[in-house]
């Protein structure tokens, strides 16, 4: 009603302007005949303010350079609360309604589809991935797309934020809350409209930035709570997204190298570059754009041109400037219901959209999809192997950040499974537990729906059908022929003499069996495989074959004054698994000791592979994780014929991932073999190597205390024994 008022006044003032002019005389008009004119026309004004929205959802009869569409359309702006602008949108109803009940139709998904940018068109997704049109050659004629998503589901393209695409912005957007009001406003909009449409299931699909666009759904979670206007979402699906911009470019010095696409030198010069991107991060300022987009001009130009889209390739994977010169059509603008008036010019991706968003583009958004995971709803992360830029080995280094995914999802232990096509091909590769799945697309760069139509419609399918990737489903090879899958056939036809029908887990099994075979029988003889592709181990053992053994120390035991002697095996690790915060000082004591005699020849070379430390003294790497900016030093090897103590924060060291190493080579230890340390804040973990082809005995202590002397007395090795037990510090060496 205020809204009316102020509209009303507004017009009023205009309206009595001329209406007082009619009378020669008005001013001598009396003060209550005047005011009882104003008070009709305010009256009158606000009752016939129009009440309905400014929305329009009309249908779209004819496509140019296509003709009539074979199924219901609609397009036009949608309004929005924040009185920002209007979106526009493009809706397809699913193909194949005829003879379907009222009931029925409700159960068809509806699905959302964004492209990313930020500020790039949802038509990239529309005109050449998944929609129901591709362009002809080099023409601007239309014909339909074999593997459109319309076979599965209602489809609808939004060009968002405001001023993106065909939308219209009066002012821009300038965080991620204010897209999510945004879109959220449309949505409601649009169901308004078409109430047919209101009940069924609700999935937001996308890809690239649309990863930061992912708030949307939980804000859509958030406002259904509240009991506003309910939207039903069942599932969101996200396509090579960004998520935590630091953790996705700091991944990637290493992984363009690993392609061989930089020299080494290069892929120092790259890790450089990216780390000035996360100081400025770290340091709040919300605008170092061109300084994380560097790394992106040096790789360009050492690897010769290659599209970090899709490493297969050098030139541009879309075509922009073809897509613009259609929407910017008189005839196309006029049947989708998009006058030039409200958008004068279509362009791909709009750089004023971008600009107003770059204080947000490096914010993370990883805490959303736990959030998401939580409430129920679906959740899948896909992403093609080829693809540099928002790729899955990033994406997955944000999901081993999480503590959520790790802690108490288990992330890490779940089964890789094979994704077999319809075709009986292998398609991807799939980690799946409950509502969350994580599917790597293979032969697909950033634009997967475009690399792998088949492929991407079979994933949409089983995703909002809620169907298993792999899981009770069995792969038969039996009828396979060779020109589909000869690797996978030939080497899963040996495992199973009387059958060639298998299911996921026995594949998983059969794989760690026979890659765990370490001295004659898997998982070091020490565990077992399980349907997982894992080996269980026993107790006291641990590691991926089972081959470390695991001595579990409580954290009482080591604070005392005491200590705890052990016995460590000679090439094995033992675990400290308990965790020591605020501790001022804490010493490591190593006890050298013969059991079975020392060898004249080490088992193995000598390497000095662990980051290079010298034999006495701690080597402490650089930092560069991005949220606990603390170095990770990266080994290659273990260190053979050392005795080496490794710590972390926060996390089980091991020599491929530690924050400080303080190794001994065997002569050196003769007698104690003491690590200072000094952290008030973390909590430390602490793993000790034996390297040595002999074992020896340890003694583990942790205290407040400063670390003691080096001992100036040599003693015998029963006296040394004893000192042991008695902590008789300083009276031997």
């Amino acid at each position: 009603m205020v809204e009316k008022i102020g509209m009303a006044s507004c017009r009023l003032t205009v309206l009595s302007d001329r209406i007082l002019t009619m009378f020669p005389n008005h001013h001598s008009l009396s003060m209550y005949t005047t005011l009882l004119l104003g008070a009709f026309l305010a009256i009158m004004l606000i009752f016939s303010t129009p009440t309905h929205s400014l929305s329009q959802s009309l249908p779209v009869t004819h496509i140019p350079n296509y003709g009539p569409p074979r199924t219901t359309q609609f397009s036009g702006y949608l309004e929005l609360k924040s009185q920002r602008g209007r979106l526009f949108h493009w809706f397809f109803e699913r193909e194949g309604l005829k003879g379907l009940t009222e009931e029925e139709r409700k159960e068809i998904p509806l699905v959302l589809w964004l492209n990313g940018g930020p500020g790039c068109s949802s038509f990239t997704g529309l005109l050449e991935e998944n929609g129901p049109y591709r362009f002809i050659g080099d023409s601007f004629n239309l014909k339909d797309f074999e593997h459109r998503w319309l076979h599965d589901a209602h489809m609808i393209y939004i060009d968002q934020p405001v001023g993106t695409g065909l939308s219209h912005a009066d002012r821009f957007v300038r965080n991620e809350l204010e897209v999510a009001e945004d879109l959220h406003s449309a949505l409601v909009e649009f169901l308004k409209l078409h109430p047919e449409y209101h009940e069924n299931p609700f999935f937001i699909t996308g890809e690239s930035y649309f990863g930061k666009y992912s708030s949307t759904a939980k804000y859509i979670l958030d406002r259904n709570h509240a009991g506003d206007f309910h939207i039903n979402l069942q599932g969101v699906a996200l396509g090579n997204a960004l998520m935590h911009p630091i953790i996705q470019r700091l991944i990637k010095a290493d992984q363009i190298y690993n392609h061989q696409l930089v020299s080494f030198e290069g892929r120092e010069m790259l890790q450089d570059l990216l780390l000035r991107c996360a100081a400025h991060v770290q340091n709040q300022d919300m605008y170092p754009s061109d300084t994380c987009e560097l790394y992106h001009h040096f790789f360009t130009v050492s690897s010769g041109g290659i599209n970090r889209y899709d490493l297969r390739r050098f030139d541009d994977t879309t075509n922009r400037t073809r897509r613009e010169m259609y929407l910017n059509m008189p005839e196309v603008r006029e049947a989708l219901h998009a006058p030039f008036a409200e958008q004068p010019e279509f362009v791909g991706c709009s750089s004023k959209v971008h600009d107003y968003l770059e204080k947000d583009v490096l914010r993370s958004v990883k805490y959303i999809i736990p959030e998401l995971v939580k409430s129920g709803i679906r959740v899948l992360l896909f992403a093609g192997n080829m693809d540099l830029k928002d790729g899955p080995v990033g994406m997955e280094a944000v999901l081993q950040s999480s503590s959520f995914f790790v802690k108490e999802l288990g992330f890490k232990t779940w089964r890789r499974d094979l994704w077999i096509n319809p075709q009986r091909q292998v398609a991807g590769y799939v980690k799946s537990k409950d509502n969350f799945t994580f599917l790597v697309i293979h032969g697909a760069g950033h634009f997967v729906p475009t690399d792998q139509g088949s492929n991407a419609r079979d994933m949409i399918r089983k995703f909002i059908l809620d169907i298993p990737f792999c899981s009770d489903e069995t792969v038969d090879f039996r009828n396979m022929r060779e020109e589909e899958n000869p690797g996978l056939r030939m080497r899963l036809s040996g495992f199973s003499p009387r059958s060639t029908t298998y299911k996921c887990s026995s594949i998983a099994g059969h794989l760690c069996r026979e890659t765990t075979k370490l001295n004659g029988s898997p998982c070091s003889g020490h565990g077992t495989c399980s349907d997982t592709g894992f080996c269980q181990c026993q107790d006291g053992w641990t590691g991926t074959h089972c081959g470390w053994n695991h001595t579990r120390i409580q954290s009482d035991a080591l604070k005392s004054n005491d200590g705890l002697t052990f016995y460590l095996f000679n090439q094995h690790w033992h675990f400290v698994d308990s965790d020591f915060g605020g501790m001022v000082r804490g010493k490591v004591v190593v006890v050298h000791h013969h059991t079975d005699g020392k060898p004249d020849q080490p088992v193995r070379a000598l390497t000095t592979a662990v980051s290079g430390p010298s034999p006495s003294s701690s080597y402490y790497s650089p930092a560069y994780m991005e949220e606990k900016m603390v170095g990770e030093g990266l080994g290659t090897q273990l260190p053979w014929n050392k005795v080496c103590i490794y710590g972390k924060k926060n996390a089980q060291p091991s020599y491929r991932s530690f924050h400080f190493v303080h190794c001994l080579e065997d002569e050196e230890i003769e007698g104690t073999f003491i690590t200072p340390f000094t952290d008030a804040d973390s909590q430390w973990k602490f793993s000790i190597w034996n390297g040595l082809p002999h074992p020896i005995e340890t003694q583990v202590l942790f205290s407040r205390d400063e670390p003691t002397e080096e001992p100036r007395r040599r003693c015998s090795l029963a006296v040394r024994v004893l000192c042991i037990f008695f902590m008789c510090t300083g009276a031997c060496s």
